[in-house]
């Protein structure tokens, strides 16, 4: 007898998403808009009285991303930003190819009329590889500048967060590693790595362009991930072969409502475009996963995709990853640097695995405490973040917080008796 729900579910979130691009300058070989420009085009939303009428059925506190095309191709952008922060959302994001974000005045703009989120695609790490997936000549460059402006807005305490999204396809799935250090070094929040969607220009270029599942799965688990410089998450695969990877690589499962997407638009049709075979339903996880896109289960069949038991799901799922990075963690530990010691200590070692990091805090007095910082889960909204827990002596401390570090220090003086001399 096969085991079903209830199981634990992956983190999830819902956007409410409104389509504002009026054109984009790539041309992008899996461009979802490529065979349906036009219709892209006339559904855009350019008036503030459409935006307004359609924001008064979204829900205070919901999640709302701007997209359709190339959003940025829309001059009133700012105009409709500032328009959807009065309905009070948890973020407000632009997806965007990032090319108009290389202009920092353009982009201060946007953060000034309220946006909190970029959700900025890139394809690769050089030019060429890049540059031949946009089908535009210079687009890296830009694109790569508009990463370095976001960076230097986050540092310069601009209220701004900021993903990269990877579509993974033939051309660039070998180099995947190379580029999820490439945009690791950015500091994005994390570097999303996306299934491939065979809807407009994906779809008659779908044997130049398709990836086998089992290849990926195979280099994937290749990867060093304690090099990576920043968080990374695959998305928009199948569960089942989501939990053949790494469990520090799964990402979110992402909603979308379309009440505010046209019918016929390709946010609509990408949601309508999987497809599931009869033993999906004795699945863990059927209830949450979109299923395969039904342009490679008509090529390849069903052999690739075999239902996961809620054990298998609830051991992959509840096995505690580590999503920090080196670089991350080097920030965090900041305040314990040797230049600026807390309470008399200071950071000596870091020794990390996939799955936790031993930090080893040196006195003054040659006392050494060894404390192991693990995964603690995912936040209340859905997307995985960086909360933590300190474990030392059984007792765990949550970080992300002013008031960590000074808990900490008052751990360590006060097992202070007991650190080896």
């Amino acid at each position: 007898m096969s085991s079903r729900l209830p199981v634990t579910p992956p983190p999830q979130k819902t956007v409410v998403e409104f389509s504002v691009g009026v054109g984009c300058p790539h041309r992008c070989l899996f461009c979802s808009d490529h065979e349906n420009r036009l219709n892209a085009a006339q559904i855009a939303i350019r008036r503030p009285d459409e935006l307004e009428a359609r924001l008064a059925t979204v829900e205070p506190g919901s999640l709302i991303r701007f997209g359709g095309f190339e959003p940025t191709t829309n001059p009133r952008l700012a105009e409709f930003i500032a328009l959807a922060k009065t309905v009070h959302p948890r973020s407000i994001s632009v997806g965007t190819n990032g090319r108009a974000l290389s202009d920092r005045a353009y982009l201060d703009r946007l953060i000034d009329a309220g946006m909190t989120t970029v959700e900025l695609s890139i394809h690769g790490h050089t030019d060429a590889l890049h540059d031949r997936l946009c089908g535009k000549t210079g687009g890296f460059q830009r694109v790569r500048q508009g990463l370095a402006n976001l960076q230097s807005a986050k540092q310069a305490g601009e209220q701004i967060d900021y993903f990269t999204q990877t579509v993974v396809n033939h051309y660039n799935a070998p180099q995947l590693e190379s580029i999820a250090r490439f945009l690791g070094g950015f500091s994005p929040h994390t570097v999303v790595m996306l299934g491939l969607k065979y809807i407009g220009a994906a779809k008659p270029r779908f044997q130049e362009l398709v990836e086998r599942y089992d290849k990926l799965v195979e280099n994937v688990n290749r990867w060093d991930l304690a090099q990576l410089p920043a968080r990374t998450a695959f998305q928009l695969f199948p569960h089942c072969i989501l939990v053949q990877l790494p469990r520090a690589l799964f990402g979110y499962t992402e909603l979308l409502d379309l009440r505010q997407s046209e019918k016929g638009s390709s946010t609509w049709i990408s949601m309508h475009d999987y497809a599931k075979q009869p033993a999906c339903q004795t699945c863990a996880c059927q209830a949450f996963c979109f299923g395969v896109p039904s342009l490679y289960a008509e090529h390849f069949g069903w052999s690739e995709f075999k239902p996961v038991t809620a054990k298998r799901w609830d051991t992959f799922f509840r096995t505690e990853a580590l999503f920090l990075s080196r670089h991350e963690l080097e920030r965090l530990v900041a305040p314990f640097s040797t230049q600026t010691p807390r309470a008399g200590w200071w950071l000596g070692e870091i020794e990390q695995s996939s799955d936790q990091v031993r930090l080893t805090f040196h006195n003054e007095r040659g006392q050494t405490v060894g404390l192991k910082l693990r995964h603690r889960n995912a936040s209340a909204e859905g997307v995985f973040s960086s909360r933590f827990a300190i474990c030392f002596d059984g007792t765990e401390l949550p970080s992300g917080t002013a008031a960590f570090w000074e808990t900490l220090v008052k751990v360590i003086q006060t097992n202070d008796r007991h650190l080896t001399k």
